[in-house]
């Protein structure tokens, strides 16, 4: 009888380690198989990011090459003819515009040529002098100067973009409550973090018979030079000023800074990226004629800010010419493709304090303090050095 149970029992062992086998062989089919879907998918993220820089980088290439091209642009004397009035001449503008006024072969320009493993080249590039508004990124006491359309009554300038906080877009703005700004300017050390800047903005122009005198003096709506102080405030109601309500001259005046819009997220008054909007009218010439030369000048105190503006005449955008100009870039990396749009700033932008000439006469982070004395001894002035001690 034993040895009957015995030969019973033997297949049905078997029968359990033939399924132990099969279930383990199923388990290790399923596991390599996974691994190999996410080797090869991180293979395929890893050639997709590799292509993606690459197909960045021969669109920067573009951009080089478009400098090259604004360079020949700004230097001939005749921008109405070919290739040059691709640049001035929207309806003319296509791909090859930096291929016309380079004097390269139309079609797509080759970066890098390495067979099926890496192909690099822009397709397209265009440049046009013709911006909607015009921006610019300025640190702490830098200064910008730049040329208005004389045909604009007003502009709207923003400042604060939501990742001037160091770039991550997160940190809400510190904007003081209130809806006067205070008499005079705060000292550096009490402008908390965060806060958006306080925008030093001077309007200088000039009509058709400018004369020295026609700076010194503001008439009814006619002004050629005003500075405002746009202090941020958080206001409930979109700001608007007149460069006329410049009071800085005026006898007794207490008013100095003006009260700006500002938000602690992006401002619904603007384009929704920056905290603060402010609208400006901008005066008639004081000098009889028609606005024949029209800058702006900006700088930021306390911070640095991105700053955007933005020219209007009776409510519709006028288009800022020959002051930026957009270059924008399609390239590829194989069959992968990048775009960039770049602004340029023309020969008519400066940045007064650089290279371009000094920003003003003095340039102070303190206090300033002047003592006129009149000697017939040097002695007296060595005794009274230390009288001016701001």
């Amino acid at each position: 009888m034993s040895s009957f149970s015995e030969a019973v029992d033997a297949p049905r062992r078997g029968a359990v380690s033939i399924f132990m086998v099969i279930f383990v062989a199923l388990v290790v089919s399923v596991m390599t198989v996974a691994f190999v879907r996410i080797a090869l998918r991180d293979r395929g993220l890893a050639v997709n990011q590799d292509l993606s820089q690459s197909a960045y980088d021969a669109a920067l290439a573009g951009v080089e090459d478009g400098k090259r091209a604004l360079s020949r642009y700004y230097a001939a004397s005749n921008k109405s003819v070919a290739p040059y009035y691709r640049v001035n001449t929207p309806a003319r503008s296509d791909c090859n515009d930096v291929n016309a006024i380079l004097g390269n072969s139309f079609g797509e320009r080759r970066i890098e040529s390495g067979g099926a493993d890496m192909e690099q080249a822009y397709t397209c590039a265009q440049l046009s002098n013709r911006v909607d508004d015009f921006r610019v990124s300025l640190q702490q006491d830098e200064q910008v100067l730049f040329p208005l359309p004389n045909n604009a009554d007003s502009i709207l300038i923003e400042w604060a973009h939501v990742r001037d906080d160091g770039g991550t877009g997160a940190t809400p703005f510190n904007v003081p409550t209130g809806t006067v700004a205070p008499s005079t300017l705060p000292t550096q050390a009490s402008w908390a973090a965060y806060r958006p800047a306080l925008l030093e903005t001077q309007l200088i122009q000039a009509g058709g018979t400018f004369t020295l005198d026609s700076f010194n003096n503001i008439d009814s709506g006619r002004s050629n030079s005003n500075t405002l102080f746009l202090y941020p405030l958080r206001l409930a109601a979109p700001s608007s000023a007149n460069f006329t309500s410049d009071v800085r001259r005026a006898s007794g005046s207490t008013t100095h800074p003006t009260p700006a819009q500002c938000t602690q997220t992006p401002n619904p008054n603007g384009d929704g990226a920056h905290s603060c909007a402010m609208r400006i009218t901008l005066p008639s010439a004081r000098d009889t004629g028609a606005v024949s030369a029209r800058f702006l000048r900006l700088s930021p105190r306390y911070a640095g800010n991105s700053i955007k503006v933005t020219a209007y005449r009776a409510g519709v955008p006028v288009p800022f010419i020959d002051v930026q100009v957009k270059a924008d870039v399609t390239a590829r990396a194989n069959d992968v493709y990048r775009r960039v749009e770049v602004r340029l700033d023309s020969p008519n932008v400066m940045y007064p304090g650089t290279s371009d000439g000094p920003g003003a006469a003095v340039n102070i982070r303190g206090n300033l303090c002047k003592v006129f004395r009149v000697a017939a001894d040097p002695v007296d002035y060595l005794a009274n050095r230390t009288i001016c001690e701001p």
